[in-house]
């Protein structure tokens, strides 16, 4: 399992480079990956491109895409323009849909995401105890270059075990990525 924030596909150097972030989601050889910053036909920053969509082929993997963000489209243009999160899995997505956090659904979970706030931040507190940092003396992943804080997060529920989390060094976006496994649930007491 992995999560990345791709800034909409531009490097930190803040040049867009689709193959760059596909080749940087592609080394991190995750199973699943939550991908953050993801734009859909947003605008010229992106070229108008599908990026979910895009990345998914280029890696020959399964995808769902979440906006956050959905604006009408330009002038010239026929589709709106979204900006959001995405799943890009090699396993079959059975179902998927956006859920509050924490989830109130009975079972294992997996949360994954640009906090924009460091674990131990007041206003992410409410995660903690419904769910358990992965890595907590995980490295920092932002800014790429020279990260000076961990606001990229894998967190768990207890029914799943965390053989271990590390994050990736690429600036092929301004966030580095975060990689956690294997995962594996924990067998009921």
């Amino acid at each position: 399992m992995a999560t990345y924030t791709i800034h909409a596909g531009a490097g930190e150097d803040g040049v867009l480079d689709l193959d760059r972030t596909a080749r940087a989601i592609g080394a991190l050889h995750a199973d699943v990956i939550g991908l953050q910053e993801v734009d859909v036909r947003r605008g010229e920053r992106s070229a108008y491109t599908d990026e979910a969509r895009e990345l998914a082929r280029r890696l020959r993997m399964r995808v769902f895409f979440a906006p956050v963000y959905a604006l009408p489209a330009d002038p010239g243009h026929t589709a709106r323009r979204r900006f959001g999160v995405a799943v890009l899995s090699r396993l079959p997505l059975v179902s998927a849909g956006n859920r509050t956090v924490p989830a109130a659904d009975v079972g294992p979970k997996v949360l994954v995401g640009d906090f924009n706030a460091e674990p131990g931040a007041p206003e992410l507190a409410r995660l903690w105890g419904p769910l358990a940092d992965a890595a907590p003396q995980g490295g920092k992943t932002c800014p790429a270059g020279a990260p000076d804080r961990r606001i990229d997060v894998v967190a768990v529920s207890p029914e799943v075990a965390v053989a271990g989390a590390r994050e990736a060094v690429t600036t092929a976006s301004d966030h580095r990525p975060v990689v956690a496994g294997p995962l594996v649930r924990r067998p009921r007491p």
